[in-house]
């Protein structure tokens, strides 16, 4: 629950004509790197929840191995879209794989550009769609008819929200010494969620980490604070 969803929140910041502007950079650059430790600690997290200590620690040092080898020699070989077959071959979540994929790609020349369109065309209209729909599927509101239930999904909302906003906001106004605003703008922006985080919920109900009804929580949790992101920003900064 601790990601922050990067391309939500470049929406957010571009909407509100922030993107450019200080704010923007730094919630930006914190949101990339908070993504890059999120994916690296839900792999690690799927690889102990498929086996043993042992188990997940060989495959962590393949993990690492295979990092470095996508980087020093792949990084310039053609063949770079059997990244998630070999992931998920090795016993890593493929998701891992496309993600290395995504880090190493040249980000510059007209393939690569013409490549990046193709891709968004089949994702944005053909698979991003279904894979809403996938998890609206796997979503139990049924689970949390009992008061208990509910009133645990607010503790848990609350304890989210603060042990992200407050960081954030501290230390934004220790390190940058700009005013409470700015900071608190920080902490509200990193509270950003949406796809990275339905990704994961999805992976850990797949691994049988997270049970149909904590997915159901944390799922309700990450659109409520995706959806108040706007609104408090505006409030507060704009």
């Amino acid at each position: 629950m601790s990601s922050t969803a990067f391309p939500v929140l470049a929406s957010i910041l571009t909407s509100a004509k922030l993107l450019s502007s200080p704010i923007g950079t730094l919630t930006v650059s914190c949101a990339a790197m908070n993504n890059v430790i999120g994916w690296c600690s839900l792999t690690l997290a799927g690889t102990f929840a498929k086996g043993s200590g042992i188990a997940g620690l060989w495959v962590i040092l393949i993990s690492v191995g295979y990092v470095l080898f996508m980087f020093i020699i792949v990084r310039w070989s053609i063949n770079r879209l059997a990244s998630s077959f070999f992931c998920d071959t090795l016993d890593i979540h493929s998701f891992f794989g496309a993600f290395i994929v995504g880090v190493i790609c040249l980000k510059s020349g007209q393939f690569t550009l013409e490549l990046f369109e193709k891709i968004e065309l089949i994702t944005v209209e053909l698979l991003l769609p279904l894979f809403f729909a996938a998890s609206g599927m796997r979503t139990s509101l049924g689970s949390l008819n009992d008061k208990l239930y509910g009133d645990i999904t607010v503790v848990i909302f609350a304890v989210d929200t603060l042990a992200k906003f407050l960081p954030a906001t501290l230390m934004t106004k220790c390190v940058t010494k700009r005013s409470w605003r700015f900071s608190t703008s920080v902490g509200i922006l990193m509270n950003t969620r949406g796809l990275i985080e339905l990704i994961a919920l999805n992976i850990g109900l797949q691994l049988n980490i997270l049970s149909p009804r904590l997915f159901t929580m944390f799922l309700i949790i990450a659109l409520v604070t995706t959806f108040m992101t706007s609104s408090l920003l505006w409030l507060v900064y704009l």
